[in-house]
């Protein structure tokens, strides 16, 4: 009888998810510190809470497991932009199997990051991106072991960037770029030997620290992006160590203050890239010479694509310089 039961299910395709009450509860009291303007959350009112908008459950255990919240525009169609303002309540932290959570594009101003958020154990995709949060980056993220990707670009983040972020060992891709960050950026990010892309784009105020060792540690990286950070151009150890890593595609450095000086003060040190690399941003930056393009020639072989727009080039480029 249980077996007819059952099968009768699968072939019918019913659905059987429900929601577990303790969890139900906790994403009413998160409903309730949120000021929901726009009707993101209308649909937060029928029994099942398997079946809102913006929430995925397990079909084993019925435990929640997502939360899709970003903000912006909802189709082609609708020209409004909406969003969600208010608190992230600390209820969340009774959904102890959620894995992703993405509230990014929202409009939490003045709000600080949550610390609580630092103990959902499961998280393996968290996305706070453009939804104008200040102050600093909570050091309790360093315990989610589980976290593969991580976007806090596009705030109003300050302060250092906590060095617990290293301890994050299954992360894949971290974008902190566009924020108020100062300081050093901490040396412990190159163990995170799994990562494959870090976008730092932005951090005006922050440098490498121990001049970019750390990096030919992350020898899984094929994006970085290290526009607008200051200082790279009063060393040339930094490169060094990024053109060890094995698996590079893409390198961006724009607005790096790198100037014709930077190049012939290179002329010593040996930059043999990967044949990976296949483009490289150089804009906005102050070369004044055709020797920059030598020195790219000298530096990779394999590029499909070379950005030096906005800097301030003269001259004729030599024939010898073809890109295939």
């Amino acid at each position: 009888m249980f077996m007819v039961c059952v099968v009768s299910q699968v072939v019918h395709g019913e659905q059987k998810i429900r929601c577990i009450p303790e969890e139900r509860e906790a994403l009413l009291q998160f409903r309730a510190a949120i000021v929901d303007e726009y009707g993101m959350l209308s649909s937060w009112t029928t029994p099942h809470c398997c079946q809102w908008e913006g929430i995925r459950c397990t079909n084993l255990t019925d435990h929640i497991i997502g939360l899709h919240l970003p903000g912006g525009f909802p189709d082609e169609y609708d020209s409004e932009y909406k969003y969600m303002r208010g608190e992230i309540h600390k209820s969340l932290m009774e959904l102890p199997q959620l894995q992703y959570l993405n509230l990014s594009s929202n409009l939490f101003e003045d709000s600080h990051i949550p610390e609580f958020l630092g103990s959902l154990k499961n998280l393996k995709y968290l996305d706070l991106s453009s939804s104008r949060f200040h102050g600093e980056i909570p050091s309790q993220f360093g315990s989610l072991s589980h976290l593969k990707y991580l976007n806090l670009a596009w705030n109003f983040l300050n302060g250092s960037i906590p060095h617990q972020l290293g301890n994050l060992s299954q992360l894949q891709y971290l974008d902190l770029s566009s924020n108020n960050f100062e300081g050093n950026i901490p040396s412990q990010l190159g163990n995170l030997s799994q990562l494959h892309e870090l976008y730092l784009r932005g951090g005006y105020d922050i440098n490498l620290a121990h001049e970019g060792k750390w990096l030919s540690n992350l020898f899984s990286l094929t994006h970085f992006d290290l526009s607008s950070v200051s200082n790279l151009n009063r060393s040339h150890s930094w490169l060094q160590e990024i053109a060890k890593l094995p698996e590079l595609r893409e390198l961006s450095l724009v607005d790096c203050s790198l100037s014709d000086h930077f190049i012939l003060s290179s002329t010593p040190f040996k930059f043999n890239f990967s044949t990976s690399l296949s483009v490289l941003d150089l804009s906005m930056n102050t070369f004044t010479s055709p020797m920059v393009f030598q020195w790219v020639s000298n530096i990779t072989s394999n590029l499909v694509q070379l950005d030096l727009s906005y800097n301030l080039l003269k001259g004729s480029i030599s024939s010898d310089f073809v890109m295939s």
